[in-house]
């Protein structure tokens, strides 16, 4: 998982997740899968390839498994044609988003302090 975005691959990227505080943001890396879409959904953005979902409590799961199934199929496809899937950087310029905002997030490092109270009980 990348810091801001969950990338889920076959192949190479096939979509990510992106969760605000009170949204979710689906991009898919199958333009053939958003423009079948493109009337049947709302929210979708065709030039960016993705699905903003504005409210958490309403979120159509089954709208996002259909996408993920369509996604699936086109990069089967994709792939049984010997085509090359888009790669990372293709992708996040399709999305309009910047390498910053899906580079790794640093690792998380934590010291463990003993306190005077918490060290070996004293001897009697």
């Amino acid at each position: 998982m990348r810091f801001g975005l969950a990338f889920y691959e076959l192949d190479g990227p096939l979509f990510a997740v992106e969760s605000h505080e009170k949204s979710l943001v689906l991009y898919l890396a199958e333009r053939d899968v958003v423009k079948d879409f493109k009337d049947k959904i709302k929210n979708i953005d065709i030039e960016h390839c993705r699905v903003e979902f504005p409210d958490l409590n309403c979120l159509s799961l089954d709208v996002v498994e259909k996408l993920v199934r369509a996604s699936l199929v086109c990069r089967r496809a994709r792939k049984a044609s010997a085509e090359e899937p888009p790669s990372q950087a293709d992708l996040v310029a399709l999305w309009g988003l910047t390498e910053k905002d899906v580079e790794a997030a640093p690792p998380i490092v934590r010291i463990t302090i003993n306190r005077e109270d918490e060290e070996a009980p004293a001897a009697k």
